[in-house]
């Protein structure tokens, strides 16, 4: 007999006291893990700080440079273990948990790794050499790699300086904004912003959860509290928060019918990393006033490409030949790359690429027939889509999933939400040395 089965059963005092104990409890050991990975990350070099394996200087470490002794690959490891364990454990007492107490363990844990060193990954330094690449004379993101600046200082802190930029030009732009500020001054400002678009994603699944029925506080911590979100996405300063809260003001758009707003929302997004663009359809098929939707759309899409050309000229083309060649690069731990493993291949195949192409198409597909013929909720839809994009990439990083937490946290279907906690915990086992 489950607690489904039972009305009123989730409302009796002692099981919601044990729930939110539960909760509580979780929260605190991914506080209490949280602030031992960055501690440990902002006491010297380490294999978890990529960009500080050539040099590590305090400005990359943070206010908390030195307090401890750096991590091993272990500890850090076990660490994430623990944060993957605390958040099911919020996840299993959400329910009972006081809004106060969500929202400030959501606000809290943010902050911690803010103010830590870049985990997991060098991109954020990646977006600023982009950047000075831009700002310099004769050179274009879109066709120097940031190798071509001879001598730029950023180059220790780099750990690919020879490829184009993969970002869309509207993220470019950013990076050339945040140029002046130099490389520590624009590393913080990267920081910063994803930490409080985190932040501002989780702020409007709030608000629309509750519209649609659901308990936004639940649907908060699902978000907020999601360890890949946290160590890998917000530690990292990677710009997937920034694009997704750029889409989830245009699903707010969109539930409220404004949906000129929502679709060129979603445009402009797509203009900024193209994987946002699986929205589009979705954002169309939900609109109230279809032509309205398709003239916003247009809109962006030509005020977007004018941005482009004013700003990098022809070279703007050389985003989309960039995204080619992207789709066939390969990351140990996605699951097509898993896949070829365990069928005996030496690397992803084509037949592979082919089988995971036809699967990724399958699947869009059938999200959009359902969609279209009511028989699944729009947003539940993109959530769908987007969970096969990311199952059928070859190119799969812990952070991506960044895109799919707030679909799945406000979408219709438990089911949903429960495939992006399992991915959710894959990820973070790929950086686990004990579960490789």
């Amino acid at each position: 007999m489950t607690e489904a089965s039972l009305p009123g059963l989730a409302h009796v005092p002692a099981l919601r006291s044990l729930r939110a104990a539960v909760a509580g409890g979780g929260i605190l050991a991914m506080l209490g893990a949280a602030s031992a990975l960055v501690v440990q990350a902002a006491g010297g070099p380490s294999v978890i700080v990529p960009a500080g394996r050539e040099a590590f200087p305090q400005w990359m470490a943070g206010p908390l440079a030195g307090v401890a002794e750096p991590a091993s690959f272990e500890q850090s490891g076990a660490l994430l273990c623990v944060l993957a364990a605390g958040y099911l454990a919020a996840l299993w007492g959400a329910t009972a948990l006081p809004a106060r107490v969500a929202i400030a363990s959501i606000v809290a844990l943010h902050v911690v790794f803010l103010v830590g060193p870049p985990l997991y990954s060098a991109d954020v330094f990646g977006y600023l050499g982009y950047g000075r690449v831009g700002m310099a004379p004769g050179l274009s993101p879109y066709v120097d790699g940031i190798g071509a600046v001879q001598g730029d200082p950023i180059e220790p802190y780099v750990r690919w300086n020879q490829g184009v930029s993969p970002y869309g030009p509207l993220f470019t732009l950013l990076s050339y904004a945040v140029v002046p500020l130099g490389i520590a001054g624009g590393f913080w400002a990267f920081k910063l912003l994803c930490a409080a678009a985190s932040l501002g994603v989780v702020a409007i699944v709030w608000r629309l959860a509750a519209a649609r029925g659901h308990d936004p506080v639940a649907a908060a911590v699902f978000v907020g509290l999601n360890p890949a979100l946290l160590a890998f996405e917000v530690a990292g300063a990677h710009n997937d928060t920034l694009i997704a809260l750029v889409v989830m003001g245009g699903v707010a758009a969109a539930l409220r019918g404004r949906s000129a707003t929502a679709a060129g929302a979603v445009t402009a997004a797509a203009a900024a990393k193209a994987s946002a663009g699986v929205m589009l359809p979705f954002v169309l098929l939900a609109a109230e006033r279809r032509r309205a939707a398709l003239a916003g759309a247009a809109l962006a899409a030509v005020l977007s490409a004018a941005v482009a050309l004013i700003a990098f000229g022809a070279d703007a083309m050389n985003f989309v030949a960039t995204l080619e060649e992207q789709q066939r690069r390969v990351a140990d731990f996605s699951v097509p790359s898993q896949v070829s493993r365990l069928l005996g291949f030496d690397g992803v195949t084509d037949a592979v690429r082919l089988a995971c192409l036809v699967a990724l198409v399958a699947g869009v597909g059938v999200a959009l027939v359902l969609t279209a013929r009511q028989r699944l909720d729009w947003v539940t839809g993109a959530g769908w889509a987007s969970l096969a994009g990311l199952a059928t990439s070859a190119w799969l990083l812990p952070w991506y999933v960044t895109a799919l937490l707030p679909l799945a946290a406000i979408g219709m279907s438990g089911a949903l939400r429960g495939a992006t906690v399992l991915l959710t915990l894959y990820l973070v086992a790929t950086r686990v040395p004990f579960l490789m």
